[in-house]
């Protein structure tokens, strides 16, 4: 079986998974189980100020939006570092819209200008987009 962690972030994982605790008991238990059966060593958040080391060093991120995800600065402090991994390195970012429609997400973020949800899923960052007045 892989190793897993949820202590040490200083070596290198596969997957690593940023949702809120109120689906951890559900989904997200489900889903980290699965991918370290199959051998995917895989970072489940455990509030640890480690976190964002081990989201950098992760090959993958795997964002699962639900409603009180777009409600909590500790989830948008890891969407904002996820982004950040996409754009200088390259990291691939699954998003899963868990209980909760793309467009929901899109509709709170929206005000902020910084990140936004297109139709296929993509993150896009848009905090360096000027918007564009007539």
């Amino acid at each position: 079986m892989a190793s897993s962690s949820t202590t040490s972030s200083s070596q290198s994982h596969d997957v690593f998974l940023s949702f809120t605790e109120d689906i951890s008991k559900s989904y997200v238990d489900h889903l980290y189980k699965a991918l370290v059966e199959r051998g995917i060593s895989t970072y489940k958040d455990d509030q640890t100020l480690a976190r964002l080391e081990a989201l950098e060093i992760s090959k993958i991120a795997v964002i699962v939006f639900s409603k009180k995800y777009v409600h909590s600065s500790w989830c948008l402090d890891e969407l904002a570092c996820i982004l950040k991994c996409k754009k200088e390195r390259g990291q691939t970012v699954l998003p899963i819209f868990y209980d909760m429609e793309p467009s929901e997400f899109e509709e709170y973020v929206r005000a902020s200008g910084k990140v936004r949800v297109t139709r296929g899923g993509a993150l896009i960052d848009c905090s360096t987009h000027k918007k564009h007045q007539k």
